[in-house]
């Protein structure tokens, strides 16, 4: 199992703060009638970044930081929108379940389900805003759209993999038998292991062209050597054929 990063766990610690803050601070400028003004700017402040920064994130490089400053922005921007216009009653209240959605594609599973305890929060504090059953099937969608983010996250990935878009290196499989299991689950510890299996035998078998006694050992070894190559060539092209759809021609022999 992979082990996170210290530049991933600190990844995932600011977006979790940045949830918590910006919930936060959302729900208490909703509770403050003076600050309708302060919302409005706040709102337009987050729409123009994200805007901003959309169209800024198409000409750099750096994919992954551009994108995480997108989703804070969005954030930001549904979490005020929603909170000026009545939260659950807003009309815009449907886009905090897209926000889950998204937020799941993009992070690690902690922070869709942070933000999602961060709403059933302001549900449990925000007086009257719905009758006790509709306030049970609020929190049971808001509960409902964990699952649901996490399972359509899952068919996606599928789905570009099937059109040969990207590769899922590792299989979503927990029970493995040991740990050599666990490690040729993944595609390209896979490939390695076989390939370098083939070449281990090819260069055993080149050593033992020099010690051959007469002429037909020396071409049964000769002959090992190339049926170990077309192996190593084969698992290459199975490979590669695999992972980008497109059938590759064989070399004649």
């Amino acid at each position: 199992m992979k082990t996170p990063s210290i530049q991933d766990t600190i990844s995932t610690f600011v977006s979790c703060t940045f949830i918590l803050i910006t919930t936060g601070v959302s729900y208490l400028l909703s509770t403050l009638t003076i600050s309708q003004t302060i919302q409005n700017q706040l709102i337009f402040t987050f729409l123009f970044g994200l805007i901003g920064t959309t169209y800024i994130g198409k000409r750099v490089t750096k994919l992954e930081k551009i994108t995480h400053i997108i989703i804070y922005l969005l954030t930001g921007f549904i979490m005020m929108l929603v909170g000026s216009t009545g939260w659950f009653v807003s009309p815009f209240a449907f886009t905090l379940y897209l926000l889950i959605i998204v937020q799941s594609f993009y992070f690690p599973a902690i922070v869709p389900i942070l933000q999602v305890c961060a709403l059933l929060v302001i549900v449990v504090i925000l007086p009257g805003i719905k009758s006790v059953s509709q306030d049970f099937m609020l929190v049971f969608s808001l509960l409902g759209s964990i699952p649901v983010s996490f399972y359509l996250r899952e068919q996606y990935l599928n789905f570009k993999e099937a059109q040969n878009s990207i590769i899922i290196l590792k299989k979503n499989r927990k029970n493995y038998s040991d740990s050599v299991e666990e490690l040729v689950d993944n595609h390209i510890h896979r490939l390695s292991a076989k390939l370098r299996e083939s070449l281990t035998n090819i260069k055993l078998q080149a050593y033992k062209i020099d010690t051959a006694s007469d002429i037909t050992q020396k071409r049964r070894i000769e002959h090992q050597i190339l049926n170990e190559t077309q192996l190593a060539l084969k698992l290459i092209k199975d490979f590669e054929e695999d992972t980008t759809g497109t059938r590759v021609i064989s070399s004649p022999k």
